[in-house]
């Protein structure tokens, strides 16, 4: 059997999978009930930073991973694809990931929030200055307001209200 990778930084255990995986900062560690399947730098090359902050499974089952400076990565359809500041969440540093209701994913990061929905991320500045905004854990509640803790204390905005200012422009935090 193949070890999982030591000292895990989180564990969580899928609802649509049923899959257990382990995170740690030598990769992540996939349990199906008789082995391990590890990825890591050497079976994944695109996970440059093996350093696993978050874990989540979106509404397909496929995991994403929000790494310390590698961004998230997702695995579909047996590829894993890289999403970066360049092209993904606002920064490459993520705390927390969080799918919505709708089946979007968030990523809480170093400068703000992101959000995938489909097959393109749009970023949120946070406050007057987004990159001084450090999101490490998101929640979405009951009224549909996406909730987050930062370096700036915890603060509340109404998903709609996000989705009216994906062209960038700064929102307001309660």
């Amino acid at each position: 059997m193949t070890p999982a990778p030591s000292r895990p930084s989180c564990l969580r255990v899928e609802p649509i999978s049923r899959r257990a995986r382990r995170a740690s900062a030598k990769g992540l560690a996939r349990f199906d009930g008789l082995e391990f399947q590890v990825f890591d730098r050497s079976a994944t090359p695109l996970m440059t930073n093996t350093t696993a902050q978050a874990l989540l499974e979106d509404t397909e089952g496929a995991p994403r991973i929000g790494t310390e400076g590698g961004g998230v990565l997702g695995l579909n359809a047996g590829t894993w694809s890289a999403y970066r500041s360049d092209s993904g969440p606002p920064r490459d540093i993520v705390h927390t990931l969080l799918l919505d209701r709708q089946g979007a994913v968030w990523a809480g990061t170093y400068a703000g929030v992101g959000r995938r929905n489909g097959k393109r991320w749009v970023s949120y500045p946070i406050g007057e200055d987004g990159r001084n905004y450090r999101v490490r854990c998101l929640l979405e509640d009951r009224r549909g307001h996406l909730w987050f803790s930062s370096n700036k204390g915890v603060s509340e905005v109404p998903l709609s209200d996000l989705e009216e200012d994906a062209a960038g422009r700064v929102f307001a935090v309660r």
